[in-house]
């Protein structure tokens, strides 16, 4: 008996040891770093800001619970405000007040600083908001070139692709956004769609046949002129498989189709390649701003139909969050 005490004994005095041991080997959050480190932005306009914890090396310490992460903005000026004044608005105002990233929209010509803490470490960022530069006539005459702009201001999944969010056109009962596969894979907050294995199409009615049947693109975009697409992401990459493998960045893609709402590239109604954008997650990567964190596409399709439509999709095992999608004509 006086053995197997002794033992016991013995195994938890090592225990104890080996714990302490393993909480000394554990990074020590010592820094926060910020991109950008300031911020200056036009009235309306919006700015991405991601923030890393780094131990005493300067190393990322990845396991972070972001809601741990508090992000806090004030005014640097604060109009003292008379009895029965309302609050006055800010110069700016975040997304979040808790996680990795946040985005900050200026409101009104001022200065303002953002407070990012976590635990006892904390990091500061200026913010200038400054008067929008854009001429009102110039802007009525973008916007009558605009086909459409997605800036993702669904609450959620649901409500972006339901009628209450987008409609084909005025009086339709249908979305104009459809999931086509991979639903589970598709998240929408904060101002971000992300698609991960999955696709979508943008105006074409629900109830459209598969095109490698029906080929007719019966959708509502007219695409029968000079036009571009621009998408604003991040976050392109990819993740674990069913058996645990995680595949390389230049294995798997992300498309745009035009007119074809399956995953073949043949199934459409024109002669080339429906697939007018695709993009490994390697060359996904390399665009994106180091700054920013946020990539750019921009391209100049082939022509469609006047009653065309758009596909979006990400390979298996495949992730990227879409910020902003617009489609503009071009002048001829």
């Amino acid at each position: 008996m006086y053995k197997k005490n002794l033992l016991l004994v013995l195994v938890l005095v090592l225990a104890v040891g080996l714990s302490g041991c393993l909480s000394f080997l554990k990074p020590e959050p010592k820094e926060l770093e910020v991109k950008p480190a300031a911020v200056e932005i036009e009235v309306g306009n919006s700015q991405k800001l991601t923030v890393t914890v780094k131990d005493e090396k300067g190393k990322e310490i990845k396991k972070i619970d972001g809601k741990d992460i508090k992000w806090v903005i004030e005014d640097k000026v604060v109009e003292p405000l008379e009895e029965n004044d309302e609050e006055a608005e800010p110069v700016a105002v975040l997304s979040a007040n808790t996680g990795k990233e946040v985005t900050v929209t200026g409101k009104k010509v001022g200065e303002a600083v953002i407070t990012v803490s976590y635990n006892d470490i904390v990091n500061e960022v200026d913010v200038t908001v400054k008067e929008a530069t854009e001429d009102p006539g110039d802007d009525e005459e973008e916007e009558d070139n605009i086909l459409f702009d997605e800036k993702v201001e669904a609450a959620d999944k649901d409500t972006f692709f339901s009628t209450d969010y987008k409609k084909l056109t005025e009086d339709s009962n249908m979305p104009f956004y459809h999931i086509k596969g991979g639903g589970s894979g598709i998240t929408v907050e904060n101002g971000k769609l992300v698609l991960s294995g999955a696709r979508f199409t943008a105006g074409m009615p629900n109830d459209h046949e598969n095109t490698a049947s029906d080929k007719t693109a019966n959708g509502v975009l007219d695409l029968s002129k000079p036009y571009k697409i621009r998408i604003e992401y991040s976050d392109p990459g990819t993740f674990e498989d069913s058996e645990g493998n995680v595949p390389e960045l230049s294995t798997k893609r992300f498309f745009v189709y035009l007119d074809n709402n399956t995953t073949s590239y043949k199934n459409t109604q024109h002669s080339f390649d429906s697939r007018i954008i695709e993009l490994n997650m390697e060359e996904l990567k390399d665009r994106v701003d180091s700054e920013t964190s946020i990539g750019v596409i921009e391209v100049e399709p082939e022509l469609g139909t006047e009653t065309s439509f758009l596909q979006f999709r990400t390979e298996s095992n495949s992730s990227v969050t879409l910020l902003r999608i617009t489609v503009e004509y071009i002048e001829e």
